[in-house]
């Protein structure tokens, strides 16, 4: 939703005044700056006698006109993509111009102007309309990954001469491919456990992402190169707020709930390292966050139910313990042993104040230890990792206990 600071600087942009122009006998310029970027809360006089220069400020007809209009926009973009004609949707944008410049698909309109003029895949030397590209430029802030993307192409045509743009059209998509090659691999190894793989892939993967404009892939590593410093233990709280504000930022353009993300991710890493109090600073949030109860998966529930079997707090731990057994029918064959065991040693934790003791539950995580790897991925197992040594101290299996270091510093 364009909010309203939003929307008088849009208004304004269009109807070409300055900041000084428009704050005339209303406002100071910083004030009007601030009301712009929405950084404060303007006296309601102060927004009615902005709002008479640059027009009504209506919700209803934003979220009404958006509503009718996404779909065209989709439509446009899938076609543009593959270069299908797309005259029909043009003219149709046009008729209903009015109503993209009141929209979050403000965009939409003057890409269409633009690429009205070229085919992409048989570029040709026409004149691109300044006017737009200028309005592009200053409105690229609230524009979806398509749109920047597209954005990028126009300025890679805007700026090369005839013999360049098919090869650095081409280039364009070509390391888009490859970039995404690169983020795949250090998924990979993330889940593998090979967190300096990971780190050297994400960052070949973000550079490709930035020549494209590919914003998801963009936040994809940073929270790879985010995680693989929290795992690697070699984080501190300046660097940890730089990589959640540049996730905070990226996100702003991606359908993604930024907090279930961010908080679930940390929140987890903290918990496999039994940092507990970091853990449920992270984590106890999830719970806070307004969507519905039937998104949860296992492994979510799992780590909530962890954390507070962990904290003792019974009532809580309970309910995501429970709320893991209905969800059994939904794991894959392979994955529901090891998610029995993981119930039933959470349940023996909970009630039995020497469950480390107690041979049922030793065998549930020797267990897991050993098939959550392969039900899950890497990181369930490591999860287990302190778990699995507390169980061989108890057994005073010395020697299993030294193979099993041996074997987590080769990871």
């Amino acid at each position: 939703m364009v909010t309203i600071g939003e929307y008088i600087q849009i208004k304004r942009l269009q109807k070409k005044l300055s900041v000084h122009e428009l704050c005339i006998d209303i406002c100071s310029p910083s004030t009007l700056s601030k009301i712009e970027n929405n950084q404060i809360n303007a006296k309601d006089e102060i927004i009615n006698s902005l709002l008479l220069k640059v027009g009504k400020y209506d919700k209803e007809m934003i979220i009404e006109n958006t509503k009718e209009i996404e779909n065209i926009c989709n439509d446009y973009f899938e076609r543009l993509k593959i270069n299908q004609d797309r005259d029909a949707i043009y003219s149709e944008i046009m008729d209903k111009a009015e109503l993209f410049l009141n929209s979050l698909h403000l965009l939409t309109f003057y890409i269409a102007k633009i690429y009205k003029a070229y085919n992409l895949f048989d570029l040709k030397q026409i004149a691109v309309n300044n006017d737009a590209l200028s309005l592009l430029n200053q409105h690229k802030q609230f524009c979806n990954p398509d749109e920047l993307y597209f954005y990028h192409l126009v300025f890679v045509i805007h700026n090369s001469n005839i013999k360049d743009r098919v090869h650095q059209f081409n280039t364009n998509i070509s390391s888009d491919e490859i970039g995404w090659h690169q983020y795949f691999l250090a998924d990979d190894m993330f889940h593998l456990g090979k967190y300096l793989e990971c780190i050297q892939y994400s960052q070949s993967a973000f550079q490709l992402a930035c020549e494209t404009c590919n914003i998801q892939m963009m936040y994809g590593c940073t929270l790879l190169l985010m995680l693989c410093i929290l795992e690697q233990k070699q984080t501190n709280t300046k660097q940890l707020n730089h990589y959640l504000n540049q996730l905070k930022n990226l996100s702003y353009y991606l359908n993604y709930n930024f907090d279930e993300i961010i908080n679930y991710n940390i929140g987890s890493t903290y918990l496999a390292q039994n940092k507990i109090d970091e853990a449920y600073t992270y984590l106890q949030k999830l719970e806070t966050i307004s969507f519905k109860e039937e998104k949860y998966s296992f492994l979510l529930h799992h780590k909530l139910a962890y954390l507070y079997t962990s904290m003792n707090l019974i009532s809580k731990a309970k309910k995501h313990i429970e709320a893991m057994t209905a969800c059994l029918d939904q794991q894959e064959s392979h994955q529901t042993k090891v998610c029995e065991n993981i119930i039933s040693s959470l349940n023996i934790k909970l009630n039995n104040i020497d469950y480390e003791d107690n041979p049922v539950y030793q065998k549930n995580i020797e267990y897991i230890f050993q098939y959550a790897e392969a039900a899950f991925s890497y990181g369930l197992k490591k999860f287990y990792f302190l778990d699995m040594e507390n169980v061989y101290l108890k057994q005073r299996r010395y020697k299993d206990l030294y193979l099993l270091y041996k074997e987590n510093l080769k990871e």
